[in-house]
């Protein structure tokens, strides 16, 4: 016989779910912050910045300051000063199941259990199922699609956005800089498997050598990640020999001679051209923003309906630069 959900359990599983919410938000919370794939990058480059609003990083640029003596004024140079508006945005989760959806989960999948009022919330199937399985490891994955493809579209009243359309990823903030002649392309022609250890050679060496002195990230679709790492290897048979326990995939993905590294990011499946950032003075040049005061996670709130459970959960982020002039993008023509 199928397990009736009644209102009365729907109270309960509400209050347990809150409750293992707050009493081990830290103890889920920190997995997942580490499984969000280019933040968890960006968070070890000292690339997350905290702000209310707005971020923005002064940008100085002085050229021709030194010049022969004479007695009278003459002023010269290139004096640039300006700066990059880095914008958090607040996003959200709205949620909501019904009684059906929940004798479809108690029948389908615990049978056995007589419903969750008879178990503490730590041992409640679906508080455990919800939060990781269900909520947690779908949020993980959008928030990593969103951070490189989202495109932020305008809010309808009373209509939910694309989970696309929730804010506007690298992607989005590149080509919009890109297209105001503010940040800097770089054309490799065709990548090939055949050729993309020269094509990242070639396009490293194109930087300012100034930069070679640097740490750079290079980010770029797992296909290119894997062409580069086989061609390495290929190249250098030996490599993963070479060190204390090296690990050679790691070492096929360090780029000689330019102080470089190759990250290997999903989201940017299917796309052509890679994001070379220049880290200076410790600091990645792309940046996550991060509230200074309100959380960065989802801390969802249930609350018991006649027929089901609703959920809603708030958090902050935004993706962007702190200067034009350290990051860089690929194009192939």
């Amino acid at each position: 016989m199928a397990t009736t959900v009644n209102r009365d359990t729907n109270a309960q599983t509400a209050e347990d779910l809150n409750r293992y919410v707050i009493d081990r938000a830290a103890e889920w919370q920190e997995p997942i912050k580490k499984s969000l794939q280019l933040e968890t990058i960006l968070t070890a480059e000292n690339g997350v910045v905290y702000t209310e609003n707005t971020y923005s990083e002064d940008t100085r640029k002085m050229e021709g300051v030194v010049q022969a003596y004479q007695g009278r004024f003459t002023p010269k140079g290139d004096i640039v000063i300006g700066s990059h508006a880095n914008k958090i945005l607040r996003m959200k989760s709205d949620l909501q199941y019904d009684e059906e959806q929940m004798d479809t989960f108690w029948d389908s999948k615990y049978p056995q259990y007589e419903g969750s009022v008879n178990a503490s919330f730590e041992d409640n199937p679906f508080i455990q199922d919800f939060l990781g399985e269900f909520y947690f490891n779908q949020w993980q994955r959008e928030m990593d699609m969103v951070s490189v493809k989202g495109v932020a579209t305008p809010v309808v009243a009373g209509t939910p956005t694309s989970v696309l359309g929730s804010i506007d990823g690298f992607d989005k903030v590149f080509n919009d800089l890109i297209a105001a002649g503010k940040l800097n392309t770089i054309a490799t022609g065709v990548i090939t498997e055949q050729n993309i250890v020269a094509v990242v050679q070639a396009t490293l060496a194109s930087l300012d050598p100034d930069f070679y002195d640097e740490s750079i990230n290079i980010y770029m679709s797992p296909t290119h990640a894997l062409w580069f790492s086989r061609a390495y290897k290929a190249m250098h048979p030996y490599a993963g020999l070479v060190g204390d326990g090296m690990n050679q995939m790691k070492k096929a993905l360090y780029v000689d001679d330019f102080n470089a590294t190759i990250h290997s990011i999903k989201a940017m499946r299917g796309s052509q051209r890679f994001w070379i950032d220049v880290k200076v003075d410790g600091k990645s040049n792309m940046i996550v923003l991060k509230h200074k005061k309100k959380s960065d996670m989802p801390t969802l709130t249930f609350v018991p309906q006649i027929r089901g459970i609703q959920a809603k959960a708030d958090w902050h982020r935004g993706y962007g630069l702190r200067r034009y002039e350290y990051t860089f993008v690929t194009k192939v023509a």
